[in-house]
């Protein structure tokens, strides 16, 4: 049975007032806090294990690692957002002639990846945070939603000087995204600099297969944020079985670059990666109701879609909803404790 979470804010206030010992990480399991330096965590008689110089923990028993306690300021430049929610930040370069599927995109954590346009729901173009943020719930609301129900039908361009072009995009490089726009407008192209945003429509695929082995999420200090199966961490390198790799080369984050790692199917789920089956939301009799704006949001509060903030502290994990808002989850019997706070 597994224990169920609104937030981490409950285990996190019987801790706040701990310091980190230096040079270790803070681990968050189930039952307890260590502040010690992880030496690998890979598989090991048929699960993951978190090993330290002192102990030895199963993956499934931690909620959170918590790398680096330093501040880093909003992030900025491009961001592409998969259908899996990744936001993985870099630029794009220089494309291969030959692929019209994918283009190519250089991180600063991650490397050079090899980005399928089927796997990618949108591409922000150098939007300014707070802006991010409203056409995140202007545009991408279907990404909460089951089976992706609202997704656009054709891929759209959204232009900085205002207007819109639909459309197949047919390539993404450094050079622009060029898009076949049927007659009479026949295929453009549109330089990065003059593009908000590219939303993909639904000629992609559905759903992102989910990983084989323990699921993990990690914060990187760039702001990107990356989900995939944990294939092990060792000499401060964390490997990652992800959409954006392959088995020959899957995806690779120093230590230096992680800030957060959360595990999302061990033996403690947040209610926030679940999937409601119902929701109710509405304003009272009078008051003019816009979703995008004030419908509930994953891991964001409401509104603005900023960080979660509550008694004057910050939390990555809770959902962020607006009176009056339900919210229907399905447990079949899978957990046997609720924390929140």
């Amino acid at each position: 049975m597994r224990k169920l979470a609104l937030s981490l804010a409950a285990c996190a206030l019987a801790t706040a007032g701990a310091a980190r010992r230096a040079g270790a990480e803070e681990i968050r399991a189930i039952s307890d806090r260590y502040d010690e330096q992880i030496v690998s965590i890979g598989p090991q008689g048929g699960r993951t294990v978190l090993k330290t110089e002192k102990r030895e923990i199963p993956l499934e028993l931690v909620k959170q690692i918590r790398f680096d306690e330093g501040t880093h300021g909003e992030p900025t430049g491009p961001k592409v957002i998969l259908l899996n929610k990744d936001e993985i930040r870099g630029s794009i370069a220089a494309g291969d002639k030959d692929s019209k599927d994918s283009f190519r995109l250089k991180t600063t954590t991650m490397g050079d990846l090899e980005a399928n346009l089927d796997k990618v729901a949108a591409i922000f173009l150098d939007v300014p945070p707070e802006n991010e943020r409203k056409l995140t719930s202007k545009h991408l609301a279907w990404l909460n939603a089951a089976d992706f129900a609202g997704r656009p039908t054709q891929d759209t361009v959204y232009l900085k000087a205002g207007g819109k072009t639909g459309g197949i995009v047919e390539s993404v490089s450094s050079k622009g995204i060029t898009l076949d726009a049927g007659k009479p407008l026949g295929v453009l192209t549109f330089p990065l600099k003059d593009v908000e945003i590219l939303v993909l429509g639904n000629t992609g695929e559905k759903k992102l297969a989910g990983p084989k082995g323990t699921a993990v999420r990690v914060r990187c200090g760039d702001g990107s944020t990356v989900s995939g199966g944990i294939i092990k961490y060792a000499d401060g390198k964390l490997v990652l079985e992800h959409p954006l790799g392959s088995a020959s080369s899957p995806v690779t984050i120093a230590q230096k670059d992680l800030l957060d790692l959360f595990v999302l199917n061990g033996a403690f789920v947040y209610v926030s990666d679940l999937e409601p089956t119902k929701v109710d939301q509405k304003f009272p009799d009078g008051m003019e109701y816009n979703e995008s704006l004030y419908g509930w949001k994953r891991d964001r509060e409401n509104f603005e879609g900023g960080r979660l903030r509550l008694g004057g502290r910050t939390y990555e994990k809770g959902l962020g909803v607006h009176s009056y808002c339900s919210l229907t989850f399905p447990l079949g019997g899978a957990y046997k404790e609720f924390r929140a706070v």
